[in-house]
């Protein structure tokens, strides 16, 4: 994205084409790579959250005693 942005204010020859020739395409690139990177970026907070989700639910008792008797069956 930062290259695209550098090529369209320096108006830098990317290929043998200049950003005038080819109208909407700056802003049309610009636009799909921070949607993307929004997404990318959603989609790791995500990551995280069902990680670390995993790694509490793994760590915990399976049952929890509330009280212990001592209780002896007498044969």
């Amino acid at each position: 994205m930062v290259f695209f942005i550098v090529q369209k204010f320096a108006n830098l020859s990317f290929m043998g084409v200049q950003p005038e020739d080819a109208k909407g395409f700056f802003a049309l690139v610009v636009i799909i790579l921070f949607f993307s990177g929004l997404n990318l970026l959603a989609l790791g907070i995500i990551g995280e959250y069902i990680g670390r989700s995993y790694k509490e639910i793994k760590s915990r008792l399976r049952f929890v005693i509330e009280k212990k008797i001592n209780f002896k069956i007498n044969q």
